[in-house]
């Protein structure tokens, strides 16, 4: 009998996102429009923050975080080397340089205690990422940073729900800034969100991302070199109906984490995901670890594939990728644990409404192609 294809991931939209659509359409109003304010006012509501600036994607609001914060050319900027590429990216765009740290092998996430030993008279900020849903540890990471009078904006762009010590990930520091893309748990279709508690950041971001444009004496004004980094109306209302959802969509995915735990826990190839005991997973994407050194893990995706089975590294180690060989010192490519985490990180299909048939599917066909009995 042929096997159904189970998908990496398959966003929950249905009827309501529809319906909310139909709204801005009879509104007039597909961008700059009440749908948009809408959803600003209930993500930072959600978040119990002060402000929240939709734009275009997660890199978008990274990027307005560092221009809104004053970062130029000549500074430095700590990254955790184990993200995507985004994350450094917005750096460069900024004419900074990323500083690569080394990341926790069982967190993905970026190690406190490595940040110190990067930091020059020339460093600004440290961009720390909550990787696949996971927590970085943030309390070391904030007194680090006040140490050293540096800024700290946080990557959540998987970090919808996350909770660092019970409480939101969106909480805590400076900025965050959060992705809406397809795969993450909360999607508008795209776009992405800054959020903070600091007014002037907030007022700086939101004309950055409209060109520079402010309003002065009654007529608006270009005060700054800005970008078009706006969020549509019709994304907003898929948003908008979405974060209604969020919990139960979490909730699932904690649901289908737990089912595959306790299989890939009685597996001696393969390792469920690690959970620190500060964080609360929200399981964004469930990354497992190929920990048998003779299995490729490029070997198992596709095998997995031919059995009907989507599956995905979990994301890249930076230092390594060729855009970044002449920005990289190579004094400080000695990162082995992200490079480790990119040669075995396997990220296994998790969506709502994965039934526990659909993950027999997969652990199946993941214990035929590792060769587990």
């Amino acid at each position: 009998m042929l096997r159904k294809k189970i998908p990496l991931t398959r966003p929950y939209v249905g009827s309501e996102e529809l319906e909310k659509i139909r709204e801005v359409f009879q509104s007039g109003f597909l961008t700059k429009g009440e749908m948009l304010k809408e959803f600003e006012r209930k993500f930072k509501d959600y978040l119990k923050a002060r402000y929240a600036v939709s734009t275009s994607s997660c890199t978008t609001a990274l990027h307005l975080a560092l221009a809104s914060l004053g970062i130029r050319r000549g500074d430095e900027v700590v990254v955790a080397d184990f993200t995507f590429p985004s994350t450094a990216n917005v750096v460069i765009y900024q004419g900074a340089k990323p500083v690569l740290c080394d990341i926790d092998q069982k967190t993905f996430n970026i190690i406190p205690e490595e940040i110190p030993k990067l930091i020059t008279r020339k460093t600004k900020a440290i961009i720390p990422v909550h990787l696949f849903g996971h927590s970085a540890d943030m309390d070391p990471i904030i007194e680090i940073a006040e140490e050293n009078d540096l800024h700290v904006v946080w990557d959540a762009a998987c970090g919808v729900g996350t909770l660092y010590k019970g409480k939101d990930v969106g909480t805590i520091g400076e900025i965050s800034c959060y992705s809406f893309h397809p795969r993450k748990i909360l999607t508008a279709g795209e776009g992405g969100m800054l959020v903070t508690n600091d007014e002037e950041i907030a007022e700086k971001a939101l004309a950055l991302r409209n060109h520079g444009l402010v309003t002065q004496g009654g007529r608006g004004v270009f005060k700054y070199v800005g970008y078009n980094y706006r969020l549509t109306d019709i994304c907003a209302a898929i948003g908008i109906v979405q974060l209604e959802k969020v919990a139960d969509l979490i909730a699932d995915r904690q649901r289908v984490a737990g089912i595959y735990d306790k299989i890939l826990s009685k597996l001696k190839e393969v390792s469920e995901p690690f959970v620190a005991d500060y964080c609360t997973h929200t399981y964004q994407c469930y990354v497992s670890t190929v920990v048998e050194p003779r299995l490729s893990r490029d070997e198992v995706i596709s095998k997995l594939r031919k059995e009907g089975v989507e599956a995905q590294i979990g994301t890249y180690c930076l230092h390594i990728q060729p855009c970044y060989e002449r920005i990289i010192d190579s004094s400080r490519k000695n990162l082995p644990n992200a490079e480790r985490a990119y040669e075995t990180s396997l990220a296994l299909p998790i969506y709502y409404g994965m039934t526990e048939e659909d993950v027999d599917q997969v652990t199946q066909s993941l214990k035929k192609v590792i060769g587990s009995n």
